[in-house]
């Protein structure tokens, strides 16, 4: 009987040890496998985050630096594909306020006369309301029956034209048009 049981437990641990090396094998396999594949999309990131032109960044920072914004108020930087060979792509730039970003604008227009900055392009400060408000408005002089009377300017004062005669927001009160109904 205890030779019986001696065989059992021989057979068993012979078992389990056979069990243990084929479980071994196939978790290596796996991890092995696992490695690869880990490995072949670190290559595809690293390839998709450094298909940029080198230097790309490098001119950013010099346009940054130019346009007097600190470093701490970049909050992301991204460069797109180059659609030419020899121009890296367009490096977009996300701030941390829209006063910054005024004030980058502001910068940027002191800079438009120097050759070197001139390919520096920065969106308007308007937000996207403010730019549907804009379009809309827009939209609506051109629809109007005398559209050919009006025209829209970027002056300060809002001056209008109404058959020839520019009207300032002072003279809005004073003048016929503005009682006319419209």
């Amino acid at each position: 009987m205890d030779l019986i049981n001696d065989i059992k437990k021989q057979l068993i641990a012979a078992v389990k040890d056979e069990l243990i090396k084929v479980v071994r094998k196939e978790l290596v396999n796996e991890i092995t496998l696992m490695r690869k594949k880990v490995d072949e999309l670190e290559r595809n990131l690293k390839v998709e985050l450094n298909s940029f032109k080198e230097g790309a960044f490098a001119l950013s920072t010099q346009s940054t630096n130019k346009l007097e914004l600190e470093k701490s108020i970049i909050v992301r930087a991204e460069c797109t594909k180059s659609r030419q060979d020899s121009v890296p792509g367009v490096v977009k730039v996300e701030l941390t306020s829209t006063d910054t970003k005024v004030k980058a604008l502001r910068n940027k227009y002191r800079l438009r006369d120097k050759t070197k900055f001139q390919n520096v392009f920065l969106h308007g400060a308007k937000t996207h309301e403010e730019g549907l408000i804009e379009l809309n408005t827009k939209e609506l002089l051109r629809n109007m029956p005398e559209r050919h009377q009006w025209q829209t300017c970027k002056e300060v004062s809002e001056a209008r034209k109404w058959n020839g005669q520019t009207v300032t927001a002072e003279q809005q009160d004073k003048d016929e048009w503005n009682t006319s109904g419209i």
